[in-house]
């Protein structure tokens, strides 16, 4: 019953502000769990190393990644697919960009668009029954070996920068 967040300054930049009340809504609604919040300026505290973000990650129950104005390509939404953790994300901000051809509301994340806390709530609760909680971690981390091969492109990037010699 752990929901961690890992988004730099969610509680401080405007832009974000609509995000960290959720966040805090969640947190009040849902009191029998534990919510944290990681990053630069968070209340819970920067990380330094991957190592130790990935290890945070390996505690949880979910991430929330409710970022608007996301890129679509960041390290913790990539990491928590890696390491097999559903995520709770604003879905319609990702669903064009690089992470959002791995993200399948329903299936392998939340999405919190169009819902109230409430409604965001009793699916998180409904996502947590292990069996559930289980698949969508395995559909998360199958999702991301089914697209992302690192070796490979650090292979053709090689070849590229080859190229230009």
């Amino acid at each position: 019953k752990k929901i961690y967040s890992f988004i730099n300054c969610l509680n401080t930049v405007e832009h974000y502000k609509k995000d960290w009340e959720l966040f805090l809504e969640l947190e009040r609604l849902m009191p029998d769990w534990e919510f944290r919040s990681f990053g630069g300026s968070c209340r819970d505290g920067a990380m330094h190393r991957a190592k130790t973000v990935a290890e945070e990650i390996m505690k949880t129950t979910f991430i929330f990644h409710v970022k608007r104005f996301a890129d679509g390509f960041g390290h913790v939404i990539h990491d928590s697919m890696a390491i097999g953790r559903p995520l709770i994300v604003n879905y319609g901000d990702y669903k064009d960009k690089l992470a959002g051809s791995k993200l399948i509301p329903g299936s392998n994340c939340i999405d919190v668009d169009n819902k109230t806390a409430e409604q965001i709530k009793d699916e998180i609760i409904r996502c947590s029954e292990l069996t559930l909680l289980t698949q969508m971690g395995l559909d998360i981390y199958n999702k991301f070996r089914e697209q992302v091969n690192y070796d490979k492109e650090e292979l053709l990037i090689r070849e590229f920068l080859d190229k230009l010699q």
